[in-house]
């Protein structure tokens, strides 16, 4: 068989081949790979090309990152209370733990409460009008008043863009608070921040003592005679679902005076100012689910509540806070205190005790307990620890009127008008109502005289009811208590 070329030829061809492949191999040695050297299989040629020119490096300086910009910490969220004393409003940076503004608006400051909505205040003018005050924090004067004729103001809270007064309709004397019995007994009435104007207004069937607005939603604590009640209202389409039902067993049976709201609880306090308890109750119908002792001292009576994310922290007349552990419904901890408590709340990562008789508002520590800050907030009231200086009957109290009383003897509400004294929690306007004791009615005075308000105040036990709280001798025009 004759080939298409000869054996000389293909050998040619071969060498050819790889003399190139590996002269290629050559390069590819020089740029690192780990591959024999191409002189070991072949010689190399008598003239090699010139290497290649290395490559030209540009230097390129590099450019310096620069520093992130710092953020500005975001300040937080003013604090104000009142001082009941001489009626002030009180504001407190927690970056720096003291006073820096106040001033005391007209009428006598109830409840203040501030938020995204702004400030607001409820402050009582006379017996039958309430204003409800916006309050410009920067220069401390009041932007806006709402006025509210025969509406008792017992709570206000903000949502998102609203503010929420829950009130009790009063009768024509300002003075007797409408019953159930007797139709719509409060109102929780919608506020627009931006005009002081009522946009909505929901009749409640029974008299609110207290609202939070919490998880979206608007809750009430409602005074239905024997029994407390809730009421939970949607602020978007104002539906609202009343518990505990109608014929209630005895589980679903209790009076609370304040309460607080967490993720699957209600806790509440009772109206009976000797109690020593807590109640744990179900949010979904009201049942009772536990009662929480706090203490075996004479004074552990709870005088305020508050929740967070991990506990319950309830302040004790036995000048100290505990806190609850939801997981085991016991008392996991108690922290003393300067003052008797008045009032407790959470903001800014801490809980606030503010105290009225020691003019004080202190800081501590969820986590660790530590009393961070002690802070006076202006005019102390008198301690109710302590028994008060005694005033003999005529002696005049701060310049207005003389008394006609005495440090336990006997009293009763004038049938002259006939017309029930209010009892309240502490000697001052701006207290809680606990209840009225009607004309004709005998009590015991069992401390006193206080001198607030300009009023003459004594607290008493009334004899057919128990009721326990301070109540006014009178206006100086007038005397509501005589002796007995």
């Amino acid at each position: 068989m004759r080939l298409p070329f000869s054996p000389l030829a293909f050998t040619s061809l071969i060498q050819r081949l790889l003399y190139t492949f590996f002269t290629a191999g050559l390069v590819l040695t020089t740029g690192g790979c780990n591959i024999l050297a191409s002189s070991d299989i072949h010689p190399p040629p008598t003239e090699m090309p010139p290497p290649p020119a290395a490559p030209t490096f540009i230097q390129i300086e590099a450019t310096p990152t620069p520093p992130p910009t710092p953020q500005a910490a975001v300040p937080p969220e003013p604090i104000w209370v009142i001082n009941v004393m001489d009626g002030t409003l009180v504001q407190i940076d927690p970056a720096v733990n003291e006073v820096v503004g106040g001033f005391k608006p007209d009428g006598v400051p109830m409840d203040v409460v501030s938020g995204q909505a702004g400030v607001w205040v409820i402050a009582r003018m006379t017996d039958k009008m309430v204003n409800i005050l916006q309050i410009d924090p920067q220069i401390y004067r009041v932007a806006g008043i709402l006025p509210l004729q025969l509406e008792d103001v017992r709570g206000l809270t903000l949502s998102e863009n609203a503010v929420w007064a829950a009130a009790a309709r009063m009768s024509a004397d300002g003075i007797t608070p409408l019953t159930t019995e007797q139709g719509f007994a409060g109102d929780l009435i919608r506020i627009d921040p931006s005009t002081h104007s009522i946009t909505a207004l929901l009749p409640l069937t029974a008299i609110p003592k207290q609202v939070i607005f919490q998880e979206d939603a608007l809750w009430v604590l409602e005074d239905a005679g024997v029994i407390s009640r809730f009421t939970r209202i949607d602020p978007a389409t104002q539906q609202n679902f009343h518990f505990p039902l109608s014929n209630p067993t005895m589980d679903y049976i209790y009076q609370l005076s304040r309460f607080a709201r967490c993720d699957s609880s209600m806790w509440g306090l009772s109206v009976d100012s000797r109690s020593r308890f807590i109640y744990r109750i179900d949010p979904k119908d009201g049942q009772l689910n536990q009662i929480i002792p706090l203490g075996t001292a004479p004074d552990d009576n709870p005088l305020d509540l508050v929740t967070t994310m991990q506990s319950v922290w309830v302040a004790l007349r036995s000048r100290s806070i505990v806190e609850i552990d939801p997981k085991t419904n016991q008392v996991s901890r108690r922290i003393p205190l300067t003052d008797t408590p008045d009032r407790i709340f959470s903001a800014d990562g801490s809980i606030w005790v503010q105290s009225h008789t020691g003019a004080s508002l202190t800081r501590i520590d969820p986590t660790s307990g530590e009393v961070l800050a002690e802070i006076n907030t202006g005019s102390k009231l008198r301690p109710t620890s302590t028994p008060w200086p005694e005033l003999s009957p005529g002696e005049v109290c701060q310049g207005d009127y003389p008394t006609h009383l005495t440090l336990y003897g006997r009293a009763m509400v004038s049938p002259d008008p006939p017309v029930p004294n209010r009892v309240r929690s502490e000697p001052n306007l701006g207290a809680e109502i606990l209840g009225e004791i009607q004309p004709g009615q005998g009590m015991t005075i069992i401390e006193g005289p206080v001198c607030t308000d300009g009023w003459i105040w004594w607290k008493v036990q009334a004899d057919n009811t128990n009721l326990i709280g301070w109540t006014a001798e009178g206006d100086g025009d007038s005397y509501w208590l005589v002796p007995n």
